[in-house]
């Protein structure tokens, strides 16, 4: 995973939909569906056989369930899970956690705060908000102090994570599934599945092109719009997230708050947008995506490599 490497990637902003190439003669077109991580995976691979494609998919999914497994704080015993919950001082940690939250801190770090995996707290307080539509602000100033990425030290000598301040509490909501789906398809690849996708509910991880294409075809509406003008593009080798409230979002005292909470303010981004991320890997997208959400376009461009970003309104 990434260590060291691109804070950011070359960002655009599009409305996506997945129109494959078609099947060279030796391999074929495969596909498989399943639950997971509170949405539909979809795998898309090229085989030379049914018996090889069932192979590479079948390991595909274990090792996204997993990693899911490691990273969701929905599960009771997952590393991340635990980490909330132990006692102070320093951990040692696992490489697929490490690698989230070292990357999540560059990510932290480039945008002042506006993506910060130690929004836990505040998370699991509007969970139980969003469900009484009612907003407890105490509650809120309250958790705030045990919010803020400066407060969870990583030792990359040691691969240890420390949570320095009281109640804290990690939630990787913004990040973990762009990594599960590379790590399900770096699996593809080490089966010999290359030419590959991996969709979790539009978040895409995307390996070589389809036979005799030059990449995965992607035809994009840049607005939401009807009668918004379409393109196609043609991906491979990269990561695309898309974040926002369009589907997510709740309505108290006639104001509209995103499921998407700003980790400065404590409050829902109450600004209506979806953005979605082209990046080198899925992990990198669904990180700056879900920043961008909470920074909003015009904050985000200086980080965008040079690529413009055009929010869907």
């Amino acid at each position: 995973m990434i260590r060291s490497a691109l804070l950011v990637a070359p960002i655009l902003v599009f409305l996506l939909r997945i129109a494959a190439a078609e099947p060279s003669a030796s391999w074929q077109r495969y596909e498989s569906v399943r639950p997971l991580m509170g949405t539909v995976v979809k795998i898309v691979a090229y085989a030379p056989s049914q018996a090889k494609a069932e192979e590479a998919i079948n390991a595909a999914f274990a090792e996204m369930q997993r990693q899911n497994g490691i990273l969701s704080d929905y599960e009771a015993k997952s590393e991340v899970t635990q980490l909330s919950q132990a006692s102070p001082g320093k951990r040692q940690i696992g490489p697929e956690l490490w690698d989230v939250l070292f990357y999540s801190e560059q990510v932290s770090q480039a945008t002042d705060g506006a993506f910060d995996v130690t929004i836990g707290p505040l998370t699991k307080a509007w969970r139980r908000m969003r469900r009484r539509k009612e907003i407890d602000r105490e509650a809120i100033a309250e958790l705030l102090p045990a919010v803020g990425y400066q407060k969870l030290l990583l030792d990359p000598a040691m691969h240890t994570a420390e949570l320095t301040a009281a109640n804290m509490r990690i939630d990787l909501g913004g990040v973990a599934k762009g990594a599960i789906i590379d790590a399900g398809l770096r699996t593809l690849a080490k089966h010999g599945l290359q030419q590959a996708l991996v969709d979790a509910g539009g978040d895409m991880a995307i390996g070589d092109a389809p036979p005799s294409a030059a990449g995965w075809k992607i035809s994009v509406a840049q607005s939401k719009q009807p009668g918004a003008e379409v393109m196609l593009v043609e991906l491979a080798n990269c990561g695309v997230a898309t974040s926002g409230d369009a589907y997510q979002f709740v309505q108290i005292d006639g104001k509209r708050y995103s499921h998407i909470l700003n980790p400065q303010t404590g409050y829902g981004v109450t600004t209506s947008s979806t953005v979605t991320v082209f990046a080198p890997t899925a992990m990198q997208a669904d990180a700056w995506a879900s920043a961008i959400s909470v920074m909003g376009a015009t904050n985000g461009f200086p980080h965008s490599c040079g690529r413009p970003i055009m929010p869907r309104r």
